[in-house]
Formats: structure tokens, C-alpha cells, sequence
């Protein structure tokens, strides 16, 4: 016989088991999760039917008692089984003991059946774990495969029996029938609800937040992902944690003053040459952007995250260049009074201006970490993000560097989830480089018409500081959306919304 997993589930409420047996192969979701004040109820009722299935595996087989005290742990559980033709669903809940330190663990089996059969039965099962690595394997995630016969009718039926070299398997049918042969696969996994495993209901490591559940010395607070590292360390001394994956779409609108910081001309084609300019006038930019990132938590307090994004948007600005140094630079001599070129009328001691239009089209990359942390309800992050655009056509490319510190409250909704609102500040120093040219269209100055200006401009945003307000809202453990207003002061205004997974 292959490794055999438990296939049992604890009756939350009937209304949830009946639901269960309807909906169950055709659903991944379950029930809905379980409100933090009625938790315990629904421990104690967990115990309670876990109790009554034990009690009934040791009248039946004096045998249980004695491997039970020899091994280092347990599962019991209750629950039903479902097969309808070539699938069957199973939903379990149900409680390992470890007797090497005397705590409790509940945990969720989702079993899927692939093969052929029908019916459905209500069971009661005991797992005897042979070994300690056993044990500690069942405290985090794991998958097993397993196949069996199920041949159930009418009441109880007495008691099947698999030995594997993990564990000793029990199963007694209550009621129900049931016919089939078939493949299983199950996932075995702590119930997160039941079980306090120091996932945070918000979006940020905190201690002392909202919806907080202790459970007890009984019930160790068990973390079960690889990351962050240092997890359970954490975990341990009362922090909760968000799940450490994320993936995120971000949806980004800035309008900002630039500064320019370098030009640089060529004439008609010619090599550009830096360029000093007389001054400009209406230097704005506009832009909007769709991101996609991807984070995970490193370390509890450390969060690091890379994206990818597309910008578009413009470039707006009015450059004044000094009529004499264009001269100069096109080599043209206005001294000769009889050949005097038409060009020296139209910019001899003049102030000319082009304008500059560039459409932004660019890709994004970007990088960054954050910061992060929350004591009884109040948190602070601090995220740092460098991101590089690179261009279609070389219009435009740059860099920028963002750093946001935020301060905040964790605000408790109930079964709506859990909200942070923040005020903070943002500080972005940005460096673009816009590439074009300009031909002078002569209606103004029809000396100049078509004059080709091909130019190059470094330019920097205008206010590096301004201040930011905003919520984020955890719908729930894995769901979230938050939204910010980056203005009040200076020149930049920006409005940022996301909505994240977490895993």
C-alpha cells in the first residue's frame, strides 16, 4: 500500500458539511472563512467530535491505547467522503496531537479522487504517526498521493486498517454508502483559522493588531512557510506576519514641473553639441503607468520586490536659446554688410524659442525594499524603489529613485477584513533624458524656415518632497487594495492604486 493520508473532516456546522456534499467537486473555495469571535466555539466543537472518535476506535480495538502512548504523535478526526463517477472531493479539518511536547495542531486535508465510483459516507478516522519527522511533516505543507477500495453501505461498518511505514491508519464508516475504486491525491496543510499560525489579517508584520487570536499554551502558534526566514523566531515572541509571496498590478498617474539641466543642438542633421541656454518656460510632465510586481518577504521586517511596467504619456516644455550663439554655432558671418545672410536678421541679438513635444512611450524596470513594522495597532514602512525606463525610438529614458515613509493605524472592519490608513512623505529624484528634433515651420520667422533642431535635454522633477495620504485596505489574508494621494505641497501631484494577492 502507498503512503496513505487521513481522509477525514470535522464538521464546522452541518449547514457547511451539507454544503460540502453538494458543491464539493465542483469547487475549490470551501466555506467561507471563520470570524475570529467564533473561533473558539468552533474549536471546542472540533475537540469535542475529535474526543467522541477516539473513544470509539479504543472500544473497538484495545490495541489503539497502547500504540498511541508508544508513538510521538496523532491525527483524529471526523468527516465525509464524497464520490460522484470519475472525480470525488474530500474536505477535512481535524487535530494532530504531539506528544513529544503535548501541543495540538488543526489541520486541513484536501483530498481530490480520480478513478471511478458514487456515494458519499460520513467516517471517523485515527492516523498513529510513527515517528517524530512524521510529525513535524504534518505542521507544514505537504502533498501525498495514495490509492484505495471503498465499499461502504447503511450504518457503522466496523473498522478498515493501511500500515505504511509513516503511520498506522484507521477508518470506521458511521453512515452513508459508498462504491469505488480510485487515485488520491491530498494536501495537507495547518488550518491558518483554527490553528494561530501568526498570519496577519493585514498586510504588514505587527504585534498587538487587529483581530488578534492567542490560543493557548496547547496550541503552539506554528509558522509554516519557508519565508521570511526567521519566521517562527518572530513568530514566536507574538508577531504576526503577511504571507510572504505577493503579486501585484499598480496603476500609477503623475503630473510633475521639470527642471532642465542639459541640452544639447544640432543643426539640420549635424552632430549634437552641448548647448547653453537662455532659459525655459512651461516644463511639465504628464504621465500614466500600468506595473506588475512581485514581492516577497526576506527576513520578517524585509520585504524586497522587482516590477515591470508600461508608461505613456508627455513631455511638455518651452526652451529659449540666444539667437547670436545659434550664428556662432551654424559658423554663419553676419559682418559682411553687402552679403548679408538672410539668417542674421532673423537671430542677430534675438531670443528664439522652440518648443519641445515628445510623446512618452517607455517600458519600466524596477526594483526596491521595504521596510516594515506594527506594535498594537500603529505601523511604519518605509519602501525604497529605483526604477529605469528604457524607450521605444529613444523619445525618452531615465531613472528615478522613490523613497516613502509612512506612519499609520490598523483599523479593525470585522468581516469586511482589516484597513491601514497612512500619511507620510514621498521623495522622488528623477533624471530624463528626452531625445527629438523641431523644424521650424517659418510662419513666425520665415528666415528659419525649415531649420531642423535635433536636441537632446537632461531634466530633473522640479520638487523632490511632497506629502502623501492614503489607505490600504486587506479584504482579506490574501486579497488586498490600497490607494494614495501624492500632492499638498509643491509642484508634483500623483494618484497610485493597487491590488495585491498574497500567497
Amino acid at each position: 500500500m502507498e503512503q496513505t493520508i487521513v481522509t477525514a473532516r470535522i464538521i464546522r456546522d452541518r449547514v457547511c458539511l451539507s454544503a460540502i456534499a453538494v458543491l464539493a467537486v465542483f469547487s475549490l473555495a470551501g466555506c467561507s472563512s471563520i470570524p475570529v469571535e467564533e473561533r473558539e466555539q468552533v474549536r471546542q466543537e472540533v475537540t469535542t467530535a475529535s474526543n467522541e472518535a477516539l473513544a470509539a476506535f479504543k472500544a473497538e480495538d484495545p490495541d489503539v491505547e497502547r500504540e498511541i502512548e508508544s508513538s510521538p504523535g496523532y491525527i483524529v478526526a471526523t468527516g465525509t467522503d464524497l464520490l460522484i463517477g470519475l472525480i470525488g472531493r474530500g474536505d477535512t479539518t481535524g487535530i494532530l496531537y504531539d506528544r513529544t511536547d503535548n501541543t495540538r495542531t488543526f489541520v486541513n486535508i484536501d483530498e481530490f479522487a480520480f478513478g471511478l465510483g458514487v456515494g458519499a459516507s460520513e467516517v471517523q478516522l485515527l492516523a498513529v504517526l510513527n515517528d517524530v519527522d512524521t510529525v513535524k511533516s504534518f505542521k507544514r505543507n505537504r502533498w501525498i498521493p495514495s490509492y484505495d477500495l471503498v465499499s461502504v453501505a447503511g450504518e457503522a461498518e466496523g473498522v478498515a486498517q493501511w500500515i505504511s511505514d509513516e503511520m498506522s491508519v484507521r477508518v470506521r464508516s458511521q453512515s452513508g454508502a459508498e462504491l469505488g475504486a480510485n487515485l488520491r491525491l491530498a494536501r495537507v496543510s495547518v488550518n491558518t483559522e483554527l490553528t494561530d499560525t501568526g498570519i496577519s489579517t493585514a498586510s504588514i508584520p505587527n504585534i498587538g493588531g487587529p483581530r488578534s487570536d492567542r490560543q493557548g499554551r496547547d496550541t503552539p502558534r506554528v509558522w509554516t512557510r519557508t519565508l521570511p526566514f526567521l519566521g517562527q523566531k518572530v513568530v514566536d515572541k507574538g508577531y504576526d506576519l503577511p504571507l510572504p509571496i505577493g503579486l501585484g498590478v499598480t496603476y500609477v498617474d503623475i503630473n510633475q514641473d521639470l527642471d532642465l539641466t542639459d541640452l544639447s543642438v544640432g543643426f539640420n542633421g549635424g552632430d549634437l553639441e552641448r548647448f547653453d541656454f537662455v532659459s525655459f518656460e512651461n516644463s511639465n510632465s504628464d504621465t500614466r503607468s500600468f506595473q506588475l510586481k512581485v514581492d516577497a518577504w526576506l527576513f520578517p521586517f524585509l520585504n524586497v520586490f522587482g516590477m515591470y511596467g508600461k508608461v505613456d504619456g508627455s513631455v511638455d516644455l518651452d526652451v529659449f536659446l540666444d539667437g547670436n550663439l545659434i550664428l556662432d554655432r551654424r559658423g554663419t558671418d553676419c559682418s559682411r554688410p553687402l552679403v548679408r545672410p538672410p539668417l542674421c536678421d532673423a537671430l542677430e541679438n534675438q531670443i528664439i524659442s522652440f518648443p519641445v513635444r515628445a510623446d512618452v512611450d517607455v517600458e519600466t524596470w524596477g526594483y526596491g525594499a521595504l521596510l516594515a513594522g506594527g506594535w498594537k495597532g500603529w505601523f511604519v514602512t518605509i519602501p525604497a524603489t529605483a526604477t529605469y525606463a528604457e524607450p521605444k525610438d529613444r523619445v525618452a529614458d531615465g531613472s528615478s529613485l522613490t523613497v516613502t515613509p509612512r506612519i499609520g493605524r490598523l483599523l479593525d472592519l470585522g468581516n469586511l477584513g482589516s484597513m491601514a490608513v497612512f500619511v507620510g512623505g514621498n521623495y522622488l529624484d528623477s533624471d530624463v533624458t528626452i531625445d527629438g528634433s523641431f523644424t521650424f515651420p517659418g510662419d513666425e520667422i520665415p528666415a528659419l524656415e525649415g531649420l531642423t533642431l535635433d536636441y537632446r535635454i537632461d531634466e530633473q522633477n522640479t520638487d523632490h518632497w511632497n506629502i502623501v495620504t492614503g489607505f490600504n485596505w486587506d479584504i482579506s489574508k490574501r486579497l488586498s487594495w490600497s490607494a494614495e494621494y501624492n500632492g499638498f505641497t509643491g509642484s508634483r501631484e500623483a494618484f497610485i492604486s493597487s491590488l495585491n494577492l498574497r500567497f
